[in-house]
């Protein structure tokens, strides 16, 4: 598909996600949509911090040393190192090994780093993608498959949380949760999550934070919700209110580390990290 055929493609898709997420809030009663107003938040984050990479959908790695993003024009993949925290990130490298003629999104690196997951449309459809490699300092393999046990699912976007679970949103920004018995194995089918409609979402180690896009708050709005214990419903805390690190300030894309004390997110189209 041709480079500006992809990119109008993938900019459709993101209106049709926001319009189908508002009818659904419209379909709700007026109890839900008499919700009280959100408290202005941080979550315990200082100011966001600019890397210097233009990109979207950023995944740090849990050292803080290597960073994957997704570049539009096309969309495609991309990493960069360092060598200490302290340090600037190298110049990126594009990931051809992952790439395809499709669109490759929101890549998301497991804790040890050996397992990367993203979505692409490679086959007409998008679709959750792995890649494996033997370790943190390798490249990874040519030719990802589908994951295992989800190669019927719909995937809008993917994040790690914990090294067999995976929390998934489609297009309708439907949030659900998929585990597997072991690497390797299949996924069992994905299981719906009580939470409001969401996008691009990142759940904490423990599975009781939760940082997303959401609607109908609108594009750059990112809630931060709880829970206190595994299985009960996320509860909406507020929206994080961080100073405009950018032009527009528009906040997206959130990240929690596995460790869960960085966050990284996109602002405008540079990358950005803020630490608890």
């Amino acid at each position: 598909m041709p480079v500006a055929r992809r990119r109008r493609a993938r900019r459709r898709h993101r209106r049709l996600w926001t319009t189908r997420l508002r009818r659904r809030r419209r379909r709700r009663g007026p109890a839900d949509a008499a919700a009280p107003p959100d408290a202005a938040i941080n979550a315990g984050f200082g100011e966001p911090i600019a890397l210097g990479l233009g990109g979207s959908d950023p995944w740090l790695a849990r050292d803080g040393l290597e960073l994957w993003f997704d570049q539009p024009a096309p969309y495609e993949l991309w990493s960069a190192r360092r060598g200490a925290l302290a340090e600037a990130f190298a110049a990126p490298v594009l990931a051809t090994t992952l790439n395809s003629a499709g669109a490759e999104t929101d890549p998301s690196l497991s804790a040890d780093g050996l397992e990367l997951v993203f979505v692409s449309d490679r086959d007409g459809a998008e679709r959750l993608y792995q890649a494996a490699r033997a370790s943190a300092a390798a490249d990874f393999a040519a030719a990802p498959i589908v994951m295992r046990g989800l190669e019927a699912t719909p995937v809008h976007a993917a994040a790690w949380a914990g090294a067999d679970t995976l929390y998934l949103t489609d297009d309708a920004g439907g949030l659900a949760r998929a585990t597997r018995a072991a690497r390797g194995a299949p996924f069992a089918p994905p299981t719906s999550v009580g939470a409001p409609a969401v996008g691009w979402p990142t759940v904490s180690a423990g599975e009781l934070e939760l940082f997303a896009e959401a609607f109908p708050d609108g594009a750059g709005t990112i809630v931060w919700a709880t829970r206190a214990q595994a299985g009960d419903a996320f509860v909406r805390r507020g929206v994080l209110d961080f100073a405009p690190p950018c032009a527009d300030g528009a906040l997206a894309d959130p990240q929690l580390t596995d460790d869960d004390h960085t966050l990284v997110l996109r602002c405008g189209g540079d990358i950005y990290v803020a630490r608890r």
